[in-house]
């Protein structure tokens, strides 16, 4: 929404939307958390508040799906960075904040959820970034699809208009960490 929020903002209004609900670009879908942010705009259309009502449940859904897809299409695409890599053995999630926490790419690490360790990833300023921040999730999955567990460092919303260098940069800094987390560790 950095280039097209106050369209979107205007055409809600236009077309007498009652809102606008969307995560933070480097926000994860967790519907667990209340990071979402809405802008809630009271229609002043004379009878729509009864219109809704009495259509129930499925008018307001599709308003909400419409909402929901112009947020898509007003978004740049992206795509997803990632590092994976076969373990011998479960590895700790402490030594893995512990570990990325050491890391001089690292600006901060920390617990997401139950599964997942969220990260912010420095950047050096001769690369650059599309975006002020590049957090990104490190999980580690009890199974692969070859039944072993795992580790997964990604980036989720990549913008597919990223140059090059960065995207290199990001794979293989992705990597290193994985790997340099691995030995310290005890996951090879």
């Amino acid at each position: 929404m950095e280039r097209h929020g106050k369209s979107l903002d205007q055409l809600t209004c236009e077309r007498d939307l009652e809102g606008i609900v969307a995560k933070h670009r480097n926000g994860l879908y967790d519907t667990s958390k209340r990071e979402w942010v809405s802008r809630i705009l009271y229609t002043q259309a004379e009878g729509r508040a009864e219109l809704l009502k009495s259509c129930g449940v499925e008018v307001q859904r599709t308003i909400a799906l419409v909402v929901i897809g112009l947020v898509l299409l007003s978004c740049d695409p992206t795509h997803r960075i990632s590092a994976s890599k076969e373990l011998s053995s479960a590895i700790e999630r402490k030594c893995i904040v512990d570990a990325l926490r050491m890391e001089s790419s690292v600006r901060q690490a920390e617990f997401y959820d139950a599964r997942r360790i969220a990260a912010d990833l420095i950047i050096p300023q001769d690369i650059k970034s599309p975006r002020p921040e590049t957090y990104f999730v490190v999980e580690e999955r009890e199974k692969n699809k070859a039944g072993k567990p795992d580790i997964n460092f990604s980036i989720n919303d990549v913008p597919y208009a990223a140059k090059p260098e960065y995207q290199a940069y990001v794979q293989k800094t992705l990597e290193e960490l994985r790997d340099r987390t691995i030995e310290r560790c005890g996951g090879k």
